[in-house]
């Protein structure tokens, strides 16, 4: 699995955690031992072990997410203690992270600290109240990890309601502006928020009408304005959708479009050229997240190519590699002329030589073009490393609304001239074939399936040993 988390393109991993597992004598549950078998008889410490030296075998990096003092009661915790529970303490709280950042000292691939999902409700920002103050506790807390482990980034979320204006849990960062946390180090503090569309919990936003294009609003006062000022790095912490309704898809086209730097959602990244947009981690790859499914279906080995059209354009480039993890084919849609109200036209991506969940993320939708406005554009994600040659696929145009369609077939062309190169170093060798045999049988868009039927056969194999050396 951890193999297809980075096939797929992503550099990092926010591993959720609880106090109740790192107490002594705590036992793991919901593993299957038949798939995992040497994760038996060990510790959550020891399972969290073996899966952070496996992410650092294959370049991912790994963030950890304390998500609540007892395990799975992250819905009652408002705050990082429980009252009136004698065990799970500021005190208590503190020392574990201590413990971790004192276990992982030294290991590069664990890079940070989420110190507390989710504050709510009775958390609050900059009141001076000790029980409730979320960013002093960031601080306490912080400082005494930093002292531990100073390599390590401390992640603060928000809160849930500052000065009465309520948002997500852990998405309000309004009080930064008055009150910042403030570290032994500066330049290891990054804030983090959290984002849902209207299936989650139907925010007032989402009723307004001029949604999805009021987001940036919303988005600019709770927490974008510290992108905006680099005030200090943000990081998306927690987004996702089971994409059943158009709201939700509106809202995750708009959120990718403004952490990639489109920050008044015009459609033209406003960023300086070489600027990268806001960090994120999507919420969440495991299937059975109750109100966003994942980025793998129920049997836990399908990619959801719907979600990942969405967010893949969006990755960073993987750690280690100067190529990046995927890119995007933009297809121009021009009118004749300028119309003096929207068009709109339905949109969908459609196989020639290239398939769909191999070369290409499949793609659809209605596409508007303003009164006035000469062009739009529809575009389509292609994974790094999907085709070998040059293979071929199209957007098919129909039902226009306002317009008549000229031609409706556009043609996107993949060029890669090296697919067997697994890991993208310029050459087929021992590393690749490594990965090739480390994912043998049945798999799901992953890129050593170079014959594209949809498993690691011998097939696969001969193809590889036939391109031995350096690529072309």
């Amino acid at each position: 699995m951890l193999d297809q988390v980075k096939q797929l393109g992503f550099n990092t991993l926010r591993i959720p955690f609880s106090n109740e597992s790192l107490r002594a004598g705590a036992t793991t549950n919901s593993i299957n031992y038949a798939q995992n078998p040497d994760l038996q008889g060990l510790t959550p410490l020891q399972c969290m072990d073996k899966v952070i030296e496996y992410c650092g075998s294959i370049g991912l990096r790994v963030i950890l997410d304390r998500h609540s003092a007892k395990a799975d009661n992250y819905l009652s915790e408002d705050v990082w203690f429980v009252a009136g529970d004698s065990y799970y303490t500021e005190q208590r709280w503190i020392a574990d992270w201590v413990m971790l950042a004192q276990h992982y000292a030294g290991n590069p691939t664990v890079i940070g600290a989420d110190l507390f999902n989710e504050p709510k409700r009775s958390a609050t920002w900059g009141t001076s109240a000790p029980l409730t103050d979320w960013n002093k506790a960031a601080e306490r807390c912080g400082n005494a990890v930093l002292a531990a482990n100073p390599s390590w980034l401390i992640i603060v979320e928000g809160v849930e309601r500052y000065n009465n204006q309520t948002t997500w849990w852990g998405g309000n960062l309004k009080g930064v502006a008055i009150d910042p946390v403030v570290l032994s180090a500066s330049n290891k503090l990054v804030y983090s928020m959290h984002e849902y569309p209207k299936s989650v919990y139907a925010q007032t936003w989402f009723n307004d009408p001029a949604y999805p294009n009021n987001m940036d609003d919303v988005w600019n006062v709770h927490w974008g304005y510290i992108f905006k000022n680099q005030t200090a790095p943000l990081l998306l912490g927690e987004f996702g959708s089971k994409l059943e309704s158009t709201s939700d898809s509106q809202w995750l086209d708009k959120l990718t479009d403004y952490i990639d730097g489109d920050l008044n959602l015009d459609g033209t990244r406003d960023l300086p050229p070489g600027q990268l947009g806001m960090s994120w981690t999507y919420w969440s790859l495991n299937p059975n997240s109750g109100d966003t499914g994942g980025i793998l279906k129920d049997d836990w080995t399908t990619v959801d190519t719907a979600k990942m059209a969405y967010i893949q354009a969006s990755q960073a480039p993987l750690i280690g590699s100067g190529a990046a993890a995927s890119q995007r084919i933009d297809f121009p849609i021009t009118l004749s002329e300028a119309p003096t109200s929207a068009v709109s036209v339905t949109w969908g991506t459609a196989n020639g030589t290239a398939l769909a969940g191999i070369n290409y993320l499949s793609a659809s939708g209605v596409l508007t073009i303003p009164a006035g406005q000469l062009q739009g554009q529809v575009s389509v994600v292609v994974p790094a490393q999907a085709a070998s040659g040059t293979k071929q696929f199209t957007v098919q145009l129909s039902a226009p609304v306002g317009a008549t369609l000229a031609d409706s077939i556009a043609t996107g062309t993949l060029r890669t001239a090296c697919a067997t190169d697994l890991n993208g170093n310029g050459v087929v060798d021992g590393a690749d074939l490594g990965r090739l045999l480390g994912a043998w049988g049945p798999c799901s868009g992953c890129n050593a399936d170079l014959d594209g039927d949809g498993a690691i056969t011998g097939a696969d194999l001969g193809l590889l040993l036939g391109a031995w050396g350096p690529c072309p």
